[in-house]
């Protein structure tokens, strides 16, 4: 099976390492961050998620493959037709240089045919990748895809009241992990300030512990959702009594040392509390060192998955479970 995927170019080589060590062989470099891949079987999305394979944001399975020289863009709407559920809506997502390829008359016409178009959350994505000459298209959706943005490239409008660019990345992180927020009510922000995370997750309705002896922006000063301590993990600690229902932690701090510092609230967190972690890592990193570091957290949580997210920069983010272990 061919797959697109999409990475961050900078960690291209420990990415082709991991690739190699799962038996996924890189193709080739189709554009800056963009490769083809080859994998025994159509799984690839259970793979990246589950073990985790944490340098890939994207992916789309390649059906059809056509050549741009002389192409005839009846063959793309004739593969899309015979690709597609009418009984579940559709959008197009496209890179690369289309050559004044009209993407939009298909649209048109499927939609004419009585296919429904849904461009925010559509069911079915026909993926297209103009590269080397060649069209890639895949049909997916956001569980195969990983993600239901365009080449995993999340973009979030700031609103009135943002604080920071920290908050993409935690709205990225709920969105690409599915994480359910629905039933949960009290949340541990560690190393709270400036006070973006603790504001996405006050927006979701949740009561926010935030802890960090730097003061939180003004416009948070009153968010009735947010409760802020002024003081450090360790001295919250010492006094706390609640329990809580999700942790999360984008401290800026070596990846052992955030990793011993959130192994320690397990005592603070519900049975199957959600935790959110940041990563930081340097930028010579090397990929073994993030497993090793993955390997320590799992000896006190149940690691769902790590992804680098389009948010993240030297730094990857991971997502995990107090279980029993």
């Amino acid at each position: 099976m061919k797959y697109i995927i999409t990475y961050n170019p900078k960690e291209q080589s420990n990415l082709q390492n991991k690739l190699r060590a799962n038996k996924i062989t890189f193709k080739t470099q189709l554009m800056d961050g963009i490769a083809l891949v080859e994998y025994q079987n159509e799984n690839l999305h259970e793979l990246i998620f589950n073990l985790p394979i944490y340098y890939i944001r994207h992916i789309f399975k390649v059906d059809e493959i056509f050549t741009q020289t002389n192409f005839d863009i009846t063959q793309l709407e004739k593969f899309v037709l015979n690709n597609l559920n009418k009984n579940q809506n559709f959008s197009f997502q496209v890179r690369g240089n289309s050559k004044n390829i009209d993407i939009y008359s298909i649209a048109q016409n499927l939609q004419n045919q009585g296919y429904n178009l849904n461009v925010k959350s559509p069911e079915q994505i026909i993926s297209i990748l103009f590269a080397k000459n060649q069209i890639f298209v895949g049909v997916g959706n956001k569980i195969s895809n990983l993600t239901n943005f365009k080449g995993g490239d999340y973009h979030f409008s700031a609103k009135n009241n943002f604080i920071s660019r920290a908050e993409y990345k935690l709205l990225e992180a709920i969105d690409c992990f599915n994480i359910d927020l629905t039933s949960l009510n009290y949340a541990l922000d560690l190393g709270a300030a400036p006070g973006g995370w603790s504001k996405v997750l006050a927006d979701k309705n949740l009561t926010v512990y935030s802890v960090d002896p730097a003061s939180l922006d003004e416009k948070l000063n009153r968010n009735k959702n947010i409760i802020h301590f002024k003081q450090t993990a360790q001295e919250f600690l010492k006094n706390n009594k609640q329990k809580f229902d999700i942790l999360v932690n984008d401290m800026k701090m070596d990846a052992q040392e955030s990793i011993s510092l959130t192994s320690t609230l397990k005592p603070f967190l519900n049975e199957n509390a959600y935790i959110v972690l940041t990563l930081k890592l340097a930028n010579n990193h090397k990929s073994s060192q993030i497993d090793k570091a993955l390997d320590l957290l799992s000896k006190t949580y149940t690691i769902i998955t790590a992804r680098q997210l389009f948010h993240n920069r030297s730094e990857i983010t991971v997502f995990a479970k107090n279980n029993s272990i």
